[in-house]
């Protein structure tokens, strides 16, 4: 299981977030590995990266939405702004959840 989901599925059991959140969560992760496992994806415009970005804009942290108006610079500046948020709010309930772990470490 990667990271980012044994992160958020610790965070959601723990009532840091709702469904919503994961969902947008889940929606980031797919956009980045768009970028980053397919080698003709170099826009947020991409239709195959668009499509995604339009449905994150239905999260509850930051909403937003996109049109036919809307710039690759526009819809960059959403994802990022998503995710700063996004990271911004794991940073804070982080100290909660790391507390709960045993201090003497795992056992033998």
């Amino acid at each position: 299981m990667s990271d980012i989901k044994n992160r958020t599925n610790l965070a959601e059991a723990f009532g840091a977030f709702g469904p919503a959140t994961r969902v947008a969560i889940e929606r980031m992760a797919t956009i980045r590995n768009k970028f980053a496992h397919q080698i003709y994806i170099r826009s947020f415009t991409h239709p195959d990266v668009l499509k995604h970005c339009i449905k994150l804009g239905e999260n509850p942290v930051y909403p937003f939405s996109i049109d036919d108006e809307t710039t690759a610079k526009q819809v960059q500046w959403h994802f990022i702004t998503t995710a700063r948020l996004l990271h911004y709010r794991m940073e804070m309930i982080s100290p909660q959840v790391s507390g709960l772990g045993d201090p003497e470490g795992p056992l033998p």
